[in-house]
Order: C-alpha cells, then structure tokens, then sequence
C-alpha cells in the first residue's frame, strides 16, 4: 500500500508535535525522528504528496484517534500457516506505528499532546532503515498497526497458526444443530442486503450511506446467532456467484467474487467471551481485532501482548488470505457477523486509551450535555468497531458487517453514529420475531424425533401434554425456551440452556414495563423517548419482544418478575403497584390451571391491571389522590351514544387488597375492581362498582362485561350485539340496571359498527379493535383465546366451529366428535382436521365427552350426535396455532434461500 499524504496534513501533525520535518517538496525525504516513552521508539519517514483526487487520508488522525507516523520500505512478510514468507506487492509498503493520542504528559504509550508536546532529539539509524527491521512491542499499551508487525508478533507466540475460518463457524454451529423454522422472509432480507452490497462494490460507489451495516435485534433466545452462522454459510455463497441485477432500466452483471466469511463473538468459549475486567484495560480495538483474528485462524485464545489495530488485523487477513488464493487482495469480499455485540455497548474506555477531547466532552453543560454525554457513553464501541466501520465503507477494502444484539434503539444509534453527532452510517435492520405456533410445532416435532431415535420414551405426544403446551404457550415461540422446555437442559454450560431467568426491576421500570404494554394512555414525545430507552433495557431482560408486525409485546413468563424496593417511596404508590405486580402475575397461574378456555378471566384480567395501573401513576404523583379516570381502560372498543366518564377510587387501594382474588367469583359487584359473576347470571361475565361524574358528583354505577368469545372467523350482524347488551343489562339486579355501563367484548367479526346505532351506556369490542384491545399484552390474550383441537374443551371448540355455514348446535357436535376421538388421533394440521370431520359428517355418532365445572370437578356425558357435510368448517375456521403447515408448502429454509438466490431481477 502507498501511503499519499497531503503536505497539508504533514503541517498538521508536525504542527501538533512542534515538529520540523524539512519538506520542502514533492519527495523531500525528512530526517527520521525518534521519540522514546518508556523505551518504545516512534520513527517519522517520507511523506509523499496524493496522486488521486482523493488522498489517502486526509489528516493524521485515524479513525479510533491514534495519531499515524509512516515509515516507507520493504518489509519481510514473516511464513504463517504455510504462506508464502514474503507477499510481494508491486509498489512501495507502508509501516504505521500507531500510539493512543494521549491529553497528558504522563502518557505510557506516545508522545504527549497540548502545550506539553515537545520535539524528541533526532536520531538517524540507516543501518536499521536498509534492513527494514521490524521490531514487536513489548509494552502492553502500545498498538500494533501493520500487518507486518503483527504477524511477526503472532509467529512468536503461534507457530502454526493457519487460516480455518470455517471450522470456528462448523464449531459454532454445533450448539444449533436443529433444523432452521420460520426464517425464510429473514433470510431472503438478508440476502438482497448482501446482493446490493456486490452491487455498490461493482459500481464502485464512495457514497457511505449505500453501505449498511445489517442489524438483527432481538430478546435473548430469539435465534439471532442462528442467524448470524446460517447467514454466512447459506446466505454469502449463492450472493458471490454470477448474477445479474436489473438497476432501473439497465441490466447489471455482477462476476462471481472470492469470498471469505468470519463470525466474531463476546459470548462462547475461552477466548471469545466478554470479560470487562481485563477487555476494558487494553485498547478497544483489541476487543475486535484479537476476535478477527481469532475467527480467521479458529484460535479462540489467540492473543498477544501488544494491542492490536482493527486495521492491522484486517489487512493481515485480507493479505494472507489473497496469498494463499493468488487473488488481487482488493478483490476479497469479507463477510463478518458480530453476536453479542450489546456487550460493548455500556464498556468503558481506560483513560491511557482516552481520546483528546474526552476532558472537554466532560466538562460540557446545558442543553449540550446529554449529546456529549452520549458521545461518552458510546466511546468504547466508537473506537472499537469505528475502525471496522470504516473499512466496510468503501469499495477498496469490499467488507460487508453484520451486528446481532438484543438493545435495538442503542445498537442501531451506537452504528449510526460511529462517526460522531449529526454524520450518519445507515442501519439495515434484519427481522428476528420469535417462532410462529406452526414453526413451534415444527420444532417440537424434529425435538420428539430426535428423543426417540435417542431411545427415549416419550410420553404422552407433545400435542396431547397439556401442561408441557402451557409452558410452550408462555415461551411465546422463543426457540431457546422451547427446546429447554422439551430437552431438559439446565447448565448453564448447556447452549440449550433457558435464557429466562428471574429479573429484579425497580418499580418505576415496572410501571414503565406497564405503560408500553397498556396502549391506554396518549404518551407525549419526551416520555416516549425515555420509555423507548427503556423499552431496549426491557427487551434485553426478556420481559418485551417485538412481534413480526414490530409491536413490542409483554412475555407471557410474568411470574419471573420480581420489584426492587428502595426506600424513600411513598407507601400509597407501592402498595398499588405490589397490587399490579400481583395481579399480573394471576395471567401466570389462570394459564397453568388446564382450563383452555379463559377469554372471561383474560378480560377480567386486564382490565383491572389498567385500573391498577391508573391508579399507580396517580399515587406515584400524589399519595393522597382520590378519584382516577379510567376512561381509557376499554382502548379498542367503540363506545355507544353519550359515553359515561367513568373514576374508581383510588383510596381503595390503601383500605384493602384485592389482587389474590383477581378472577374469583362474588355475589355483588365489588368496589373498584372487575370479578366473576356467578354462573346463575346468564348475561354477565364480570362486574365491578365504578363512579361516574356528574355535575361535579361521583356517582357509583355497575360496570358489567359480557365477554363473548364465538363466531370468531364469522360476521356477526350489529343487532345481535345490542341484543347481546340489552341481554346482559336485564341480568343486573333491578336497582343497577338503569345506571349501568354494558361492555360487550367480543373476538367477532362484525359488519358496519356504529356508534351511533349502539345501545347508549355501552361499548363494544369487536375484531377490529382487538389489537389495541390486547395491546402489549397480545401474546398472552392469544394463550386465552386460541384453541387447539386436542386439549381444548367442548364448549371452545363449538365457539371455534360455528360459522357462516353453520349452526351453534352443529359445531356442538362436531366439537364432540372431536373430543369422543382424540385420545387415539394426532391432527397434524389442518387438512388432518377437516378430513376427519368430512370423513364421519352425515353419520349418527355415539360420542362421550366431558366438562370440567370452576371447582375442578369433572363430569361425563353420553350421547349420539350428527351433522351434515356442509357444515363442516373452512381451513381458515379450522386453523390453530400448532398446526403445522400444510404438506404441499413445507418450510425448508435452505430451499428457500436458494430460491432467493436464483431469483435476482430485482430493481433497486
């Protein structure tokens, strides 16, 4: 490599030093000057002015902020792996020694910087400069900047270090041996990322923002080192070969490319994992570079003691690599993953590796500050992947990055703005949701294989294991989960291992947990900034996930949440919120009973936690408040003639606790939170005593709910709803009917809801509005209301059935039928389901069936059923969560891939 530097930016440094190097012209040879700091030698050689309208590099700062002195000659190329032990280039080499810009004298590792920067006496050894010694250091501050350095000091401490980058990416592969669900939409993101990254490489484009760095973040679990790896090994391959891009109007071939693919991580084995009690001592570079080399070289403890530079360890790939091929280096495309790269998210940079203005950026106040603060903050990951950043930036050194974490807002800005406050590097983010229920299923089936060809006994089949379906249910699809769930691993050594662990949060983080997930409340845009920080701490704890749709929703394992409790809080506030810790925590035990049909109990549920919730925020601000507005606690519905403006009083909290009986069963409606009604109130699923406002009054008036859960793929008439209420009010005590607020909370699908044509004192719940009904709270409310053929009760499946084409009685039956057969049938998916149905339809069926009552106690039922072929459900109708996909469109991912691979007449 020629190193062209301007004469303005020799001025520059020798400005900076106080240095006078004698140039006087285009090639002046200025003498070379030595400086010594505890015994490490820095030479300054020949300068040359650009040959291209673009320099090499415009000033002598690099990007991590060391400061360069280049030093011109041939130097020897020392033999690893079988290299050759001389790469010959075709024109003059460049040797950087590159020392950490320090803002005091007392600097370990360079020349001191400011006022204090004095010239070092001039030395002159041409003996050494004929010879082109290259010389290791041995002081751990310094930093190792050439490839030539850097190699040399690897042959003394790895004599037979040869490049295997794809045995640490087999290695790695091994703890995810099992086959990849679900990802096909991911990988085919990921591959038109790569393909249009060839495509920039080709054009030869120098604008940085066409060069992305993908991100794929999600909760801990989620598959986003699977990712990572399938990435590297299905993705790059297919993407390197000859394609042609259509670009607007005009077709582009693109040759096939030599490729090289390394994944780099802070979690794994010896070596590899994060240690900030001895990675945030040394520079931050050498976090990655000893990690690219690692990689490179499957030397997971390969080290040295020395610092080693982003760019020394890339150009030492790339030169080694191009060797070993006989390719022109510049040629090379590397590919590199990142996992775990969250972990440098909050390291601290050592003050000897401090940059010159971090004093300054300290000492910043007023609006400026949290800018600066950030700056801070993120001053590790700056200086560590910076460097790396800004190789992937340009077509001369053709690399393309990939970073996996769980903290997406603080990745996505950390990459961002690598380069500083107000300059931007684009962010690709790559979409990592948890499974769906087929691609549960899915690994749920190769899981049950594998134990029996282990010789396992498997009993009973995952689909028939009701409790073992809860627990899947409560994973939310996080791969990690279900295959502990199912495997039964527990080390924590075990790569298998469960990532949810018991997460202790203090109570504001709780009520913020509460606010994102309650969708009730209009939240200003200062709050929504802290609350996204916040969102990131949440996801990384695993308490939020984002869905496929990039809704953030609570995870169902509520019951691993515990609250920090500090002094100083006012006992009002913490009362409530032990109280909404509690009540939350009841979705956890209703969902552990067996009872497969909840949609009253969720309902109940969650509208005692906005309740709660409500009343929280209101103590938090002011312990002596009474009455709280809970006018936004049915978000989603639509509200009949008139809306009532509805209070609880928020005293009653201080009086009595309610949470241990959140969903049991009382006689009389109950002051200020929702119960059960009982079972001889045909018409009323909950009810709570509430206040309503009037001329500066509270009035208490019955909030009722019917909530209804049937017809759920069919379109329901609006008359039948206002039946529905006008049903549920006459079964209200005589002295409440009157006054009463009606809820009718439905998963129907109803045609043209209007507010105006609604019973008045009333709202209604419908398709519609159920997902700002569940809001965060979505993947629990779809444990409640989703069925499943082999463990749902008699009552959920007819609910399920009855559709269009058919009756409640019908449904009935075949529910039945269902329920008399399953002991002995496995429904795989859908089509298994209504061949079954069709198979028996027109038919008198003598079937057995039971029903469990609210105290637990099960009763059995006889008798012969029947129904006609057209009654028999769609597939839409039928479909439930664990179905697996139909047989005529498996999920094959690596099919897929190749699918996408050939598929390139895309326009960008």
């Amino acid at each position: 490599m020629r190193a062209n530097v301007r004469p303005s930016a020799v001025s520059r440094f020798c400005a900076e030093f106080g240095l006078i190097t004698g140039h006087q012209g285009p090639w002046t040879r200025a003498a070379p000057l030595a400086y010594n700091a505890n015994s490490i030698t820095c030479v300054l050689a020949a300068v040359a002015p650009p040959t291209s309208a673009k320099p090499a590099f415009d000033a002598f700062l690099s990007p991590s902020g060391a400061v360069l002195l280049p030093s011109f000659g041939a130097l020897q190329f020392p033999t690893i792996g079988g290299v050759r032990s001389r790469i010959e280039r075709s024109y003059e080499r460049s040797s950087l020694l590159i020392w950490p810009r320090r803002s005091r004298s007392t600097s370990a590792s360079g020349p001191p910087s400011g006022t204090e920067a004095k010239a070092p006496a001039a030395t002159f050894n041409p003996s050494a400069e004929d010879e082109h010694a290259l010389i290791v250091p041995s002081d751990p501050t310094a930093l190792i900047a050439t490839a030539d350095v850097l190699q040399k000091a690897l042959e003394a401490t790895f004599p037979n270090l040869a490049p295997r980058p794809a045995s640490t990416i087999k290695s790695a592969m091994q703890a995810h041996n099992y086959t990849l669900q679900d990802r096909e939409s991911t990988l085919a993101s990921l591959c038109e990322l790569v393909t249009t990254f060839r495509l920039r490489v080709h054009q030869r484009t120098g604008d940085r923002t066409h060069y992305p760095v993908a991100l794929a973040a999600a909760l801990p679990g989620c598959g986003k080192t699977r990712m990572c790896l399938e990435t590297l090994q299905t993705v790059v391959a297919p993407a390197c070969r000859s394609v042609t891009q259509q670009v607007g109007d005009e077709k582009v071939s693109l040759p096939e490319v030599p490729y090289l693919c390394l994944f780099l991580t802070f979690s794994g084995s010896f070596g590899t994992s994060w240690n900030p009690a001895t990675e945030e001592k040394r520079h931050p570079e050498h976090a990655i570079a000893k990690r690219l080399l690692g990689s490179y070289f499957a030397t997971p403890e390969l080290d040295t003691v020395a610092n080693i530079s982003v760019k020394a360890a890339m150009d030492l790939i790339r030169e080694t690599e191009a060797t070993k091929r006989t390719i022109d280096p510049a040629k090379l495309h590397i590919f590199i993953a990142i996992d775990e790269a969250t972990r440098l998210l909050d390291a601290l940079v050592d003050l000897k590796y401090e940059l010159a203005d971090c004093q300054s950026l300290r000492a910043v106040t007023g609006d400026k500050k949290p800018e600066a603060d950030m700056q801070l903050a993120r001053r590790f990951w700056t200086q560590a992947l910076g460097p790396l950043q800004g190789i992937c930036r340009t077509f001369r050194t053709p690399t393309w990055m990939m970073v996996a974490g769980t903290k997406s807002e603080q990745l996505s800005s950390a990459i961002s703005l690598v380069l500083g406050i107000g300059s931007t590097i684009p962010v690709a983010p790559v979409d990592v949701a948890p499974l769906s229920g087929s691609a549960t299923a899915g690994l749920l089936e190769e899981l049950e294989q594998n134990a029996l060809a282990e010789g396992k006994i498997v009993s009973p089949h995952w689909r028939f294991d009701g409790q073992l379906m809860r627990k899947i249910q409560n994973v939310a699809g996080l791969p990690r989960s279900v295959i502990a769930l199912t495997t039964g691993a527990h080390q924590v050594n075990d790569r298998r291992t469960d990532t949810l662990r018991q997460t202790n949060i203090s109570y504001s983080t709780f009520l913020n947990l509460m606010s994102l997930c309650d969708g009730a409340r209009d939240i200003g845009a200062d709050e929504l900034e802290t609350l996204g920080i916040v969102a990131d701490e949440l996801v990384t704890l695993g308490l939020l996930f984002k869905s496929r749709d990039n809704q953030l929703l609570l995870f169902p394992r509520v019951d691993l949440i515990s609250l920090i409790a500090h002094d100083g809080l006012n006992g009002p506030w913490v009362d409530a919120t032990n109280e909404l810790l509690k009540t939350l925590k009841s979705f956890e035990s209703i969902a552990t009973t067996g009872q497969w049909q909840g949609w009253e109990l969720f309902c109940v549920t969650i509208l005692n936690l906005r309740i709660l919730l409500a009343v929280a925020l209101t103590l938090k601000k002011d312990p002596d408040a009474q009455w709280v507005s809970i006018g936004a606690a049915l978000p989603g519905t639509v509200p009949g003639p008139s809306p009532p403006n509805l209070f609880v009083d928020a005293q009653v909290w201080r009086r009595s606790y309610f949470a241990e009986t959140n969903g049991k069963l009382t006689p009389a409606p109950a002051e200020g939170r929702i119960t059960l009604c009982p079972e001889n109130r045909q018409g009323v699923d909950g009810w709570a005593i509430v206040h309503e406002k009037i001329d500066g009054k509270y009035q208490p008036v019955t909030l009722a709910l019917q909530c209804k859960l049937h017809q759920v793929e069919s379109t329901t008439p609006q008359k039948d709803q206002n039946l529905y209420l006008q049903k549920a009010r006459a079964a209200l005590p005589d002295d409440q009917q009157q006054s009463a607020v009606v809820a009718l909370l439905t998963t129907s699908r109803m045609a043209r809801l209007s507010s105006d044509k609604l019973e008045p004192r009333s709202f209604v719940l419908d398709r519609d509005g159920m997902k700002q009904f569940t809001s965060g709270f979505n993947a629990i409310a779809d444990i409640f209301w989703s069925y499943n053929p082999h463990l749902s009760s008699v009552a959920r499946m007819a609910t399920e059935f009855y559709a269009d084409t058919t009756t409640l009685e019908q449904a009935r039956s075949m529910a039945k039928v269902v329920f008399h057969s399953r002991a002995s049938i496995k429904f795989e998916r859908v089509s298994d389901l209504r061949q079954f149905l069709e198979a028996r339809a027109g038919k008198p069926i003598k079937v057995t069936w039971t029903e469990t009552d609210d105290d637990g106690k099960t009763t059995a039922f006889t008798e012969t059923v029947e129904y006609p072929l057209a009654a028999v459900p769609s597939d839409k109708v039928l479909q439930w969560p664990y179905a697996l996909e139909p047989a005529s469109s498996p999920r094959s991912l690596r099919s897929t891939t190749k699918q996408t691979a050939k598929s390139r007449n895309r326009k960008f």
